[in-house]
């Protein structure tokens, strides 16, 4: 799957402004965002977002298949990171993309597969042990061991993240905030 960045600079070409304002918004913008919140932003209904949606539907039918599956493939990585991070912990779609993305980079084409089929990472339904193990030619045994592995260096790289967020929120400087916007802040935290 194609770095989000450039997956959006490629859609550039193709929508207004308004539309890849829109798109951005409902499914690459942080946390995929509803109609009715993309719609309090520009100052319309959620309704004129979801005419919008459907409007790129219809109008780029294979440019939609192509940003669902870029959401949709988002989203399980989110999902799989996340089973494994903290409960409160700060990660964000775009770090369970990197993360997962930095872990594909360095697996053979076997963990690859297991990753796939195991997690359903690029839309299909996730398989049994037994049933990658068919399609590897090895025992479900083998295939537990290697998601095993995975699912470890998957938390490994999310611990990473996770502490290096939480430093650069620690090293952030609020002494050039004015007071009042401190004083939010701090209320904010309790």
């Amino acid at each position: 799957m194609q770095d989000t960045k450039i997956f959006l600079e490629q859609l550039k070409s193709q929508l207004t402004h308004r539309e890849l304002s829109v798109v951005e918004m409902a499914f690459f913008c942080g946390s995929p965002k509803s109609p009715d919140e993309i719609g309090t932003f520009f100052g319309v209904t959620g309704e004129e977002i979801k005419n919008i949606i459907d409007g790129l539907k219809n109008k780029y039918p294979e440019l939609y298949k192509d940003i669902t599956e870029q959401v949709l493939y988002r989203q399980n990585c989110y999902n799989i990171v996340k089973a494994i991070a903290p409960e409160k912990s700060c990660i964000t779609y775009n770090d369970a993309q990197e993360i997962l993305e930095s872990i594909l980079s360095e697996s053979d084409e076997r963990d690859k597969t297991v990753i796939n089929m195991r997690f359903g990472l690029y839309g299909e339904k996730p398989k049994t042990l037994r049933e990658i193990g068919e399609c590897l030619n090895v025992s479900g045994e083998c295939v537990r061991q290697k998601a095993n592995r995975i699912l470890f260096k998957i938390s490994q790289k999310t611990r990473e993240k996770i502490k290096e967020k939480e430093s650069k929120r620690k090293k952030f400087d609020f002494s050039d905030l004015d007071d009042e916007i401190l004083k939010i802040f701090e209320e904010s935290k309790k």
